[in-house]
């Protein structure tokens, strides 16, 4: 099978459209394709030939320049004025060719004198003009909307399955099973304590399934999520002290995508040494007015290989992935060890975002 490129298809296309409409217009006239009166046929011919430049410029200038720049972007007083001064200025091409070749070649005995030129039926023309400007707008459109229907679907089939395993690295069924049985160990000692711990519980749950599911969520947010899963893991430790999470400067308005930082918090919870000092977990965020800074230390056991901290797991080499595509040169991660304490540090440049890639 012979394969057409792209660009002579959709050249061949367009020609199809115009040749279309060109019969179509011929027709609409009163002609005939097949007639016998040659004459008549023909001056139809020149007429809507001449014409059709006319209707492929307007047209044109109508879907590819105007709708995409004012139309789309509310700028409706220039779209106004550019419309009204295209449309006369096509009425004027046209009326031109009429009145001074198509009218004394082929219709002599409809001749006007000079002052008749203005003598004409302006609605017919608007509708003339308008009508095929209407058909190449709706294609044009039609066809965008179709294209971004499919990329849409392609995004969706390519984003799934890394959605589903960054959703299935942090809904961890250890940490909802323990969490579950440290709450169960409360209910008779410490009522309160306990329906706290199901609020905490029900906040990370909603957030894991209806937020985080979103391209980007609240700063804020984030960091109540941090909290809550923060007063979770605290249940089974027997020093309230034992974890130290500080923010500062104010989150307010501003957005990032979900579950950016709790890979670290997960990972220090995991490999973090219980009987330590206190604090044995520091976490710490400082946002600016362009950057959020992140930063988590806890000490490890050096002697355990069972312990060494995770630094290619699911968890972090899926957020290496996700930083790489969506801040690909803004944004500054390092992981350390020196055997007593493991350290991870995340600073994201907030200014000057370049779009995700893939």
């Amino acid at each position: 099978m012979i394969s057409v490129p792209k660009k002579i298809l959709r050249i061949a296309k367009h020609i199809a459209f115009w040749f279309f409409i060109l019969v179509f217009q011929i027709s609409r006239s009163g002609g005939k394709i097949i007639d016998t009166n040659w004459a008549e046929f023909k001056a139809l011919l020149v007429e809507h030939s001449l014409m059709l430049p006319i209707l492929m410029g307007i047209s044109y200038f109508f879907a590819f320049y105007l709708l995409p720049r004012y139309f789309f972007s509310r700028r409706y007083l220039p779209l106004i004025v550019l419309s009204f001064f295209g449309f006369a200025s096509a009425i004027l091409i046209m009326r031109l060719i009429l009145f001074f070749y198509i009218i004394p070649e082929y219709y002599p005995q409809y001749s006007l004198p000079l002052s008749g030129f203005w003598s004409f039926n302006l609605a017919q023309y608007t509708f003339y003009i308008l009508s095929t400007v209407a058909i190449v707008v709706m294609i044009k459109y039609a066809s965008q909307m179709r294209r971004m229907e499919q990329v849409k679907n392609q995004l969706e089939k390519q984003n799934l399955s890394s959605e589903l395993a960054l959703l299935r690295s942090q809904v961890n069924p250890h940490f909802l099973f323990n969490t579950l049985n440290n709450i169960n160990a409360l209910v008779k000692k410490d009522p309160e304590r306990t329906h706290q711990s199901i609020i905490k519980l029900s906040d990370i749950m909603r957030y894991m399934l209806f937020e985080a599911t979103n391209e980007k969520v609240l700063l804020s947010k984030e960091i109540e999520y941090i909290n809550s899963f923060i007063g979770l893991q605290s249940l089974r430790l027997e020093k309230p002290d034992y974890i130290e999470f500080t923010v500062t400067g104010e989150p307010l308005q501003i957005k990032l995508p979900p579950m950016l930082f709790i890979p670290f918090v997960e990972n220090a919870f995991k490999h973090g040494l219980k009987d330590t000092v206190s604090p044995g977990i520091e976490i710490k965020m400082n946002i600016g007015k362009d950057t959020v800074h992140f930063e988590v230390k806890n000490y490890i056991k050096s002697a355990s290989l069972s312990d060494t901290p995770d630094t290619k797991g699911i968890g972090i080499a899926n957020l290496k992935r996700r930083l790489e595509l969506l801040f690909p040169t803004n944004h500054l991660l390092n992981i350390h060890s020196n055997g007593k304490q493991y350290s991870c540090s995340l600073e994201l440049n907030l200014t000057n975002r370049e779009k995700p890639r893939g």
